[in-house]
Parts: structure tokens; sequence; C-alpha cells
């Protein structure tokens, strides 16, 4: 009677079940603006990256002429990544 409730039921599911992750990235414009271009082909649709360019946070990093990223699945979040190299290997599952 509605074949699509299966799928909607389905999808639903799916989101309980793994949130979508939330990317924050921190640090040196350039860096910053090439992990986030390298990141995108990588990202599951429901994925978000934030770079967020005027907070403390940010300027933290950026002062000291560091990067950070900090990845978050649901509410919790990883320890921060100094690589861009390790972030994309963790969003790959290669690590």
């Amino acid at each position: 009677r509605v074949p699509h409730a299966h799928g909607a039921l389905l999808t639903a599911l799916d989101r309980v079940a793994t949130p979508p992750r939330h990317i924050v990235l921190t640090g040196e414009p350039d860096v910053v603006r090439q992990t986030r271009a390298r990141l995108l082909g990588q990202l599951d649709i429901r994925d978000e990256v934030y770079a967020p360019s005027g907070s403390a946070l940010n300027e933290r990093y950026r002062a000291t002429g560091q990067f950070a990223a900090y990845l978050c699945q649901g509410r919790v979040c990883r320890e921060p990544l100094a690589d861009p190299d390790e972030l994309l290997a963790r969003i790959s599952g290669r690590d």
C-alpha cells in the first residue's frame, strides 16, 4: 500500500544507528582550505565540515601556525589531530 515507507524506515534507522560526523578545521587558512578540498570527496552526504574563521579556537591555532582538526560523531569528539593526512586516513576508515 505504501511502498516508499520501507525505504524511509531504513533511512531513519541508518540515521539513528550512525549519526553524522562533524569535522572542525582550525588553524592556518591555506592549510584549512586545502584540507577541506581534500575531504570533500571522502565524506558521506550527512557529514558536515566547519572552518570557523573568527572563533577563539581558530585564533589560538592560527597565531601559532598550527593546524588542528576535531572529528566528532554524535556528541563525542576525538582528540584533535595535528596532521591533515591523519584526518583523511580516519575519515576513509584506514585508521
